[in-house]
């Protein structure tokens, strides 16, 4: 598949889909031992300290 073709896939993805069709498998083939999800509606982003 073409590198064009990936990019539109992934941005038709829903955040929820990223997390857990893309984000976690990768980290899972990374080596990451069993990455767990930590989303909520309450969230509000990345805070930068």
């Amino acid at each position: 598949m073409k590198k064009d073709r990936k990019i539109e896939l992934l941005g038709v993805l829903s955040e929820k889909e990223l997390r857990e069709k893309i984000l976690v498998p990768l980290l899972t083939k990374m080596g990451f031992i069993d990455p767990i999800i930590h989303h909520h509606s309450n969230e509000k982003g990345w805070v930068n300290r």
